[in-house]
């Protein structure tokens, strides 16, 4: 007699073991460089965690790296890749991060959002890398650059800029911070995405935008302890100023 499947037996759906999510991977060191390395932390039920550096916002209990540096053939994967949420990239440190290659924290295919990824340190940040937050049937996610002061061309490029925003929504911060340079946000190219993701601007003191606005799909949202100075135009869907 043929033996029963689950099914077969009165197990539904529900009784299916849950879908494993990615796992942790932490990398500590004074001074970090990844050359070519591949660090996946996916899973079919939802990304993992990866923190190289430092933890997120250099928080917790992770040692820092006084340097962090990962180059263009570099790829640090937190998908998730069938149903579930990506997961979580932090790259930290105390003096200057430098961050090129692939980040990607990518919601399932089947269902989930997008992640989160954050390039930071307490110092300055170099930022040449390209993170797809994107979710097929879910919200896109976040990705976070968070040095002291920021220009946009300059510390990072516009076609950064542009290509973060056409796979998640990007984040610039120059809050918090205990340091003796301002926390100035200045922006003079001009920027354009059509994907429905928004660009927020975080200042410590002032942001300055000169440079043409051009979002019509997405979001722009300023906020700012000094000043905002917007002499570019702006076309986007929905705007929020604090």
């Amino acid at each position: 007699t043929r033996a029963p499947r689950q099914a077969d037996a009165g197990l539904g759906s529900s009784a299916r073991p849950p879908r494993p999510t990615g796992g942790q991977i932490d990398i500590t060191g004074a001074r970090i460089a990844l050359q070519g390395a591949l660090l996946d932390a996916s899973g079919d039920g939802g990304g993992g965690q990866i923190r190289v550096g430092g933890g997120f916002a250099g928080q917790g209990p992770l040692p820092h790296a006084m340097t962090v540096s990962t180059d263009t053939d570099t790829r640090i994967l937190a998908d998730a890749l069938t149903r579930g949420d990506g997961g979580r990239i932090a790259l930290w440190s105390d003096l200057r991060s430098d961050i090129a290659g692939n980040l990607s924290a990518r919601g399932g295919a089947q269902g989930g959002d997008g992640g989160f990824v954050e390039a930071s340190s307490a110092g300055s940040v170099r930022y040449r890398g390209l993170a797809d937050l994107r979710a097929p049937v879910g919200d896109w996610g976040d990705l976070l650059i968070d040095p002291t002061d920021i220009s946009v061309p300059g510390t990072i490029t516009e076609a950064v800029v542009e290509e973060a925003l056409a796979r998640g929504s990007l984040i610039l911060d120059t809050s918090e911070r205990e340091d003796s340079l301002p926390g100035n946000i200045t922006l003079s190219a001009d920027i354009d995405w059509t994907a429905p993701t928004t660009f927020t601007l975080l200042a410590d003191n002032d942001i300055t935008i000169s440079g043409a606005i051009n979002g019509r799909n997405g979001g722009l949202s300023l906020s700012a302890e000094g000043d905002i100075d917007v002499t570019g135009a702006v076309n986007v869907d929905t705007f929020r100023l604090q």
